[in-house]
C-alpha cells in the first residue's frame, strides 16, 4: 500500500507496482498509525541516512533499508546491547558469508 497525498507524480509508481493507494490530504482522513507526518518523518530519516552515506546504490537499496530499520528499531539502545542483539540473531549462522550467500539467502531484506 502506497500511502500518499495524492500527487501526480505517484500515479505512474502506483499502476507500475499494482499497489493500492490510499490518499491521505485531509486531517479527518488520518488515523493514529496512517498520518503524513509519519510518513514524512521516515522519509526525513531515509534522507538523513543517505547523506550520511553520500548518496547510494539503488542496487543496495534493501541493505540500506534493513541498517534503517535496524537503527530505528534499536535507536534507544546503547551499543552493547546492540551488539548483544545482533549476536544473538546471528549466532546460528555457521556458514562463512559471501556475497553470493547473502544474495541468496536475502539476509539483508526487510
Amino acid at each position: 500500500m502506497l500511502i500518499n497525498d495524492g500527487l501526480f507524480s505517484n500515479y505512474e509508481l502506483i499502476k507500475q507496482n499494482h499497489l493500492t493507494s490510499m490518499i491521505v490530504s485531509d486531517h479527518h482522513e488520518y488515523t493514529e498509525v496512517i498520518h503524513l507526518n509519519t510518513i514524512n518523518n521516515m522519509h526525513s530519516g531515509f534522507k538523513e541516512l543517505y547523506r550520511y552515506y553520500r548518496g547510494v546504490s539503488s542496487k543496495y537499496l534493501n541493505r540500506y533499508l534493513a541498517l534503517y530499520v535496524f537503527i530505528r528499531r534499536f535507536s534507544g539502545m546503547d551499543d552493547q546491547k546492540k551488539l548483544m542483539v545482533f549476536h544473538q540473531k546471528t549466532k546460528d549462522f555457521i556458514i562463512s558469508l559471501t556475497n553470493l550467500n547473502v544474495k541468496t539467502q536475502n539476509f539483508l531484506m526487510i
